[in-house]
């Protein structure tokens, strides 16, 4: 504070100019104080930083953006994206020799994928690809993948995976497993498994999520055949299955009356130390009441309480 002080004293002594070390210390201390707590503060900050001269690192517009999405305030990112954009200071941002680098992309991409303005987020995707000077990352390709998955445009989202693969930024675990669940959800399972060995031919290690999407997405269309030999296939890969996979095979066999089966699996919930949850109990319960063997539903729900889990008030009635 004692820098600060003595930076606002030299600043009023020569007219606003400080000299590079204390204006470093003032840039610094003002990149800690960004924090955003409501929108009419992050919007005064703005107007703020676009006054100075010269204008503000890339830090503290990626903070305001960043933290206004984390507060799940997205209409006004995506306004302080077009006041950006109204006020040319992106485009002015290379002639003032500050350019916005790949954190501030790839915010507004997401922004305006979760508005629903999925032209836009491609615009300023492409956007990024031809300027060439900000170099896309991993994380900003995901984020597009992603916003087009949520949106059941799975075809756009292979064919920037396909994109990524022909260029400098590959794909991970994440981007793959984003678009392996979104195919099995829309039951494309044979779409889902073709991606997948096409990813573990590239040496792309799958994971407990990329079991469970499968396991789910075969469950779905009654190919229990699949569905075990995947199950077995990652149990082999010493990749075990937590109980959000278990419980895809308890809720989908008690689905399908098959109540024998999702008891067995809770059996092996337990022989492997995975606690059942409410989620497993509710589902052998619906399993049981489906079958009409009432006397059976309510010894899962009195083990259910005992557990201290909570019941599904739908089940119980």
């Amino acid at each position: 504070m004692g820098l600060m002080k003595e930076a606002r004293k030299e600043m009023i002594a020569t007219g606003g100019v400080l000299n590079p070390f204390l204006k470093l210390v003032q840039n610094t201390q003002q990149h800690h104080r960004v924090k955003i707590t409501n929108v009419e503060d992050a919007l005064n900050m703005f107007d703020e930083m676009l006054q100075r001269r010269p204008l503000p690192s890339v830090i503290p517009f990626n903070q305001i953006l960043t933290q206004l999405a984390k507060l799940k305030h997205y209409s006004a990112v995506i306004s302080l994206n077009n006041q950006m954009f109204s006020l040319s200071v992106l485009g002015n941002f290379f002639k003032l020799g500050f350019e916005p680098n790949v954190t501030t992309y790839t915010t507004l991409i997401n922004g305006f994928l979760l508005k629903n303005r999925e032209a836009e987020a491609a615009a300023l995707f492409n956007k990024m690809m031809e300027r060439g000077n900000c170099k896309l990352d991993v994380v900003t390709f995901g984020t597009l993948v992603k916003g087009l998955c949520l949106k059941g445009n799975n075809t756009a989202a292979i064919q920037l995976l396909k994109k990524m693969e022909e260029g400098a930024c590959k794909p991970n675990v994440v981007v793959y497993n984003t678009i392996i669940d979104s195919l099995c959800k829309d039951t494309l399972v044979v779409d889902a498994l073709n991606l997948f060995s096409e990813m573990t031919s590239k040496g792309i290690a799958p994971n407990i999520i990329t079991y469970t999407s499968l396991i789910h997405g075969f469950c779905k269309v009654e190919n229990w055949k699949e569905a075990k030999r995947l199950f077995n296939e990652m149990v082999e890969k010493q990749i075990f299955p937590n109980v959000c996979t278990f419980n895809v095979l308890v809720d989908t066999f008690c689905k399908e009356g098959m109540v024998q089966e999702a008891r067995s699996v809770v059996e092996m919930m337990i022989q492997r130390d995975i606690k059942p949850n409410t989620i497993t109990y509710n589902s052998l319960m619906d399993g049981y009441c489906l079958r009409g063997e009432m006397d059976e539903a309510k010894k899962v729900f009195e083990v259910t309480l005992s557990k201290g889990c909570m019941v599904d008030t739908l089940v119980t009635t």
